[in-house]
């Protein structure tokens, strides 16, 4: 697992959530 990979997942990730909160 390459750190970008990792980074860019982080960043789904953090979006997902804001769009949850934004719901």
């Amino acid at each position: 697992m390459s750190r970008v990979h990792n980074m860019s997942y982080h960043f789904y990730s953090h979006v997902a959530n804001m769009a949850l909160f934004s719901t």
